[in-house]
Protein backbone atom coordinates (compact mmCIF):
# COMPACT_ATOMS: atom_id res chain seq x y z
CA UNK A 1 0.00 0.00 0.00
CA UNK A 2 3.18 2.55 0.73
CA UNK A 3 4.99 1.05 -2.72
CA UNK A 4 1.70 2.16 -4.90
CA UNK A 5 0.95 5.35 -2.80
CA UNK A 6 4.25 6.82 -3.02
CA UNK A 7 4.53 5.74 -6.71
CA UNK A 8 1.17 7.76 -7.15
CA UNK A 9 2.37 10.69 -5.44
CA UNK A 10 5.31 10.66 -7.99
CA UNK A 11 3.38 10.01 -11.36
CA UNK A 12 0.68 12.81 -9.92
CA UNK A 13 3.90 15.11 -9.94
CA UNK A 14 5.89 14.25 -12.85
CA UNK A 15 2.51 14.09 -15.56
CA UNK A 16 -0.40 15.33 -13.24
CA UNK A 17 -3.35 13.26 -12.28
CA UNK A 18 -5.24 11.63 -14.24
CA UNK A 19 -8.02 10.07 -12.34
CA UNK A 20 -7.03 6.64 -11.61
CA UNK A 21 -3.52 4.84 -10.92
CA UNK A 22 -4.43 3.09 -14.43
CA UNK A 23 -4.51 6.42 -16.80
CA UNK A 24 -1.55 7.78 -14.36
CA UNK A 25 0.61 5.19 -15.23
CA UNK A 26 -0.33 4.98 -19.05
CA UNK A 27 0.67 9.20 -18.66
CA UNK A 28 3.40 8.49 -16.84
CA UNK A 29 5.34 5.51 -19.03
CA UNK A 30 4.49 7.37 -23.14
CA UNK A 31 6.12 10.63 -20.83
CA UNK A 32 9.43 8.36 -20.54
CA UNK A 33 9.33 8.47 -17.01
CA UNK A 34 9.98 4.95 -16.74
CA UNK A 35 10.39 2.28 -19.61
CA UNK A 36 8.11 -0.74 -20.76
CA UNK A 37 9.76 -3.60 -18.51
CA UNK A 38 9.46 -0.98 -15.06
CA UNK A 39 5.83 -0.35 -15.98
CA UNK A 40 5.59 -4.05 -16.00
CA UNK A 41 7.19 -4.73 -12.90
CA UNK A 42 5.73 -1.98 -11.42
CA UNK A 43 2.14 -3.42 -12.28
CA UNK A 44 3.47 -7.27 -10.97
CA UNK A 45 4.40 -5.22 -6.90
CA UNK A 46 1.58 -3.06 -7.40
CA UNK A 47 -0.98 -6.20 -7.95
CA UNK A 48 0.17 -8.29 -4.62
CA UNK A 49 -0.38 -4.63 -3.37
CA UNK A 50 -3.66 -4.90 -3.89
CA UNK A 51 -3.76 -8.21 -3.06
CA UNK A 52 -2.22 -7.78 0.65
CA UNK A 53 -4.53 -4.70 0.99
CA UNK A 54 -7.90 -6.62 -0.09
CA UNK A 55 -7.52 -10.33 -0.36
CA UNK A 56 -5.88 -10.90 3.04
CA UNK A 57 -2.37 -11.34 1.16
CA UNK A 58 0.37 -11.61 3.37
CA UNK A 59 3.88 -11.05 1.24
CA UNK A 60 7.22 -12.31 2.80
CA UNK A 61 9.96 -10.17 3.49
CA UNK A 62 11.65 -11.46 0.15
CA UNK A 63 8.57 -9.98 -1.51
CA UNK A 64 8.28 -6.51 0.10
CA UNK A 65 12.07 -6.31 -0.55
CA UNK A 66 11.79 -6.64 -4.18
CA UNK A 67 9.24 -4.16 -4.19
CA UNK A 68 10.96 -1.76 -2.54
CA UNK A 69 13.90 -2.51 -4.72
CA UNK A 70 11.84 -1.86 -7.98
CA UNK A 71 10.29 1.13 -6.36
CA UNK A 72 14.12 2.24 -5.63
CA UNK A 73 15.36 2.11 -9.10
CA UNK A 74 12.19 3.72 -10.12
CA UNK A 75 12.51 6.79 -7.89
CA UNK A 76 17.00 6.85 -8.33
CA UNK A 77 15.91 6.77 -12.60
CA UNK A 78 14.23 9.96 -11.97
CA UNK A 79 15.66 11.92 -9.19
CA UNK A 80 19.16 10.78 -8.54
CA UNK A 81 20.32 10.01 -12.16
CA UNK A 82 19.55 12.36 -14.54
CA UNK A 83 20.86 15.25 -12.54
CA UNK A 84 24.50 13.55 -11.96
CA UNK A 85 24.50 12.34 -15.37
CA UNK A 86 23.77 16.12 -16.19
CA UNK A 87 27.11 16.72 -13.80
CA UNK A 88 29.18 14.07 -15.27
CA UNK A 89 28.31 15.71 -18.99
CA UNK A 90 29.38 19.06 -17.54
CA UNK A 91 32.43 18.02 -16.47
CA UNK A 92 33.50 16.09 -20.35
CA UNK A 93 35.48 18.47 -22.06
CA UNK A 94 34.60 19.28 -25.13
CA UNK A 95 35.79 17.67 -28.95
CA UNK A 96 38.41 19.02 -30.23
CA UNK A 97 37.20 20.18 -33.74
CA UNK A 98 39.44 18.32 -36.19
CA UNK A 99 40.78 20.38 -39.78
CA UNK A 100 38.87 19.75 -42.84
CA UNK A 101 40.59 17.42 -45.28
CA UNK A 102 42.07 19.81 -47.93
Amino acid sequence: MGVRALIEQVMIQKVGDSGTFVKNLDAFQPAGYISLVQRDALNDILDAGHAAIHRAYEPKTKDIQIALDITEGVLAAIFVHADAAKKVSERVPARRKTPDPP
